[in-house]
């Protein structure tokens, strides 16, 4: 299965994410506390899924926030827990 290239622009309450299955390099970055969490990273999460069942080989994350709230660091712990099953 190939996985899309995520690419979603920074808003006022949600960050820039680029996802990007070729290079292996995932970046995060600006403010993170969206109205709602899982709307705005469920889609997220599951390309951290498929992208390792899938057997692909490591990733880098560049997480560069300025702020985010405590259901963003639910989200990134669920994120990391992806990458460290690997």
């Amino acid at each position: 299965m190939l996985l899309p290239k995520i690419e979603i622009k920074e808003q006022i309450d949600t960050p820039y994410v680029k996802l990007d299955p070729e290079t292996g390099i995932c970046d995060i970055h600006g403010k993170s506390y969206p109205e709602d969490i899982y709307e705005f990273y469920n889609d997220i999460v599951e390309w951290f899924e498929d992208y390792y069942l899938n057997g692909k080989d490591s990733l880098e994350l560049n997480i560069k926030l300025r702020y985010f709230n405590s259901s963003s660091q639910k989200i990134f712990n669920v994120i990391l827990e992806k990458m460290e099953d690997d």
